[in-house]
């Protein structure tokens, strides 16, 4: 969660960016990122604080990426487009090559090379469905969504 939902502030897709952020984290990492957290430290540490879990051992491309989605105050986050952007330069990078020419290939893109990383295709295909839906200025939590 965000500190700007944590907070009851108003709040748009960058709060996913963030929420994104800890749950890339999470899996490269295999670590939950405030395990043994009280609420309360939580709530101190990571929200009104900012501190985040260490990054060392992580490629440069990573780390960046993942520091920029989980930046204390939205404005400073990448929108979700530059993140699938980066993360296919994070692919690109592990694969020993460079974003354009990964994006270049038939089918490019983060969302049709997730198989070769083991991600069902189940989940591919929510994510896909997803983006292809597409959101409005707020994000997915306009409208209706609000209750508004």
């Amino acid at each position: 969660m965000s500190p700007e939902v944590c907070f009851g502030e108003p709040y748009n897709q960058k709060a996913d960016v963030y929420s994104f952020g800890v749950l890339l984290y999470e899996v490269t990492s295999l670590i939950e990122p405030f395990e043994g957290y009280t609420l309360h430290e939580h709530e101190v540490e990571a929200m009104q604080q900012g501190k985040r879990p260490c990054l060392r051992g992580y490629s440069p491309v990573v780390s960046g990426l993942i520091e920029d989605c989980w930046r204390h105050r939205p404005e400073h986050r990448p929108d979700m487009d530059a993140v699938l952007e980066r993360l296919d330069g994070c692919i690109a990078s592990l694969e020993g090559e460079d974003t354009e020419s990964a994006l270049a290939k038939p089918g490019g893109g983060i969302l049709s090379r997730l198989g070769g990383l083991g991600i069902a295709p189940s989940i591919r295909n929510r994510l896909r469905q997803g983006r292809d839906q597409g959101a409005d200025a707020d994000g997915p939590r306009g409208g209706a969504a609000r209750g508004a």
